[in-house]
């Protein structure tokens, strides 16, 4: 993410930039997000902070993020039981560029079977988009915010028409999302239908 920093001598682009990564701790579901920041151009790099704590156990990765009218940060990311029995996105914000971070809102919840990541747009209109996969119904949906994400409006089913392959494998989704000139969204995702039964990336336009 673009930040306000030093710039090069005689340049005049940027060298500071804000960084949401993930790191593994002991093995498969035990990633996590965390914020870095270089302030020479990508030659060194400081560990800010985690966004979801140690302390938790759930999963918390592929985040989401942009900056809010007001200067914070807001960043949805996936989450995940331990054992992946429940899963869901959950809503974070940093009001000092990324030092720190706390829960704001549970976006959506994502089914079993290790869920879904986010994707997230602010509007034309200033309303935020957050679109993800929902592997249990198998659907793609959008969520509106109209208050910098808490709360959140209904679901709108984007796509329900997943069809699985002979091993009943739920994998959908991960989305990514943006508005076009016209005002559409377009929505690039991962998806298998009766009629073409591999998975393939397909789109769908729409209109919020």
């Amino acid at each position: 993410m673009g930040d306000h920093g030093p710039h090069g001598r005689g340049s005049g682009k940027p060298r500071s930039c804000l960084l949401l990564l993930s790191a593994r701790r002991d093995g498969w579901l035990t990633d996590r997000t965390f914020c870095a920041r270089t302030s020479d151009g990508g030659r060194s790099f400081r560990f800010l902070s985690w966004v979801a704590p140690p302390s938790d156990p759930a999963r918390a990765v592929m985040p989401a993020t942009m900056d809010c009218r007001n200067g914070h940060l807001l960043t949805t990311i996936r989450r995940g039981a331990p054992r992946g029995e429940i899963c869901w996105i959950d809503l974070y914000r940093s009001a000092d560029r990324g030092r720190s971070w706390a829960l704001a809102a549970r976006v959506a919840e994502t089914g079993t079977a290790n869920g879904n990541p986010p994707a997230l747009v602010r509007l034309e209109d200033g309303r935020l988009c957050c679109v993800f996969g929902e592997r249990d119904q198998r659907r793609l949906i959008a969520r509106f915010s109209d208050d910098e994400g808490c709360p959140w409006g209904e679901e709108r089913v984007l796509r329900d028409d997943f069809h699985a392959d002979r091993h009943d494998d739920p994998d959908l989704g991960y989305p990514r999302l943006t508005q076009r000139a016209d005002g559409q969204l377009l929505t690039v995702y991962y998806w298998a239908t009766r009629e073409l039964p591999p998975q393939q990336i397909a789109a769908t336009i729409w209109s919020p």
